[in-house]
């Protein structure tokens, strides 16, 4: 199921945002809005989104995963602030890194009341 939600920008554009997931979650309870990544095996083979990219898939696809994360903390910042983003890799723990570092990276002058948290969890047999 996805949980989409709209926002306002702050120049008044009307966007949309999804994310697979949302719940509540500690004491006192904070919204955690969940993007659950499964199986990129064809990123290793060179394929991102359907194109053959070759080598550059990885950076393609890491392109494409912060551009979505960063569109997505906007919105939550704007309504839900002091919310959590939480990116939930289920195979590839290699890409759950490669996310975290290049978020970190690309956010690491900028404030916000929105924390993101990116993990790898496996999934159970």
């Amino acid at each position: 199921m996805e949980y989409v939600t709209d926002y306002i920008t702050a120049a008044g554009e009307k966007k949309s945002i999804a994310f697979d997931g949302h719940l509540w979650r500690g004491r006192p309870p904070i919204q955690i809005f969940q993007e659950i990544k499964g199986n990129y095996d064809l990123i290793h083979k060179g394929i991102f989104n359907g194109q053959y990219l070759r080598n550059l898939a990885p950076q393609a696809a890491l392109k494409y995963w912060v551009e979505t994360a960063r569109k997505q903390l906007a919105m939550l910042e704007a309504k839900a602030p002091g919310s959590q983003l939480e990116w939930v890799f289920t195979h590839n723990p290699e890409f759950a890194e490669m996310l975290d570092k290049a978020l970190r990276k690309s956010m690491a002058k900028e404030k916000s009341t929105v924390s993101i948290v990116v993990k790898y969890v496996p999934l159970e047999a």
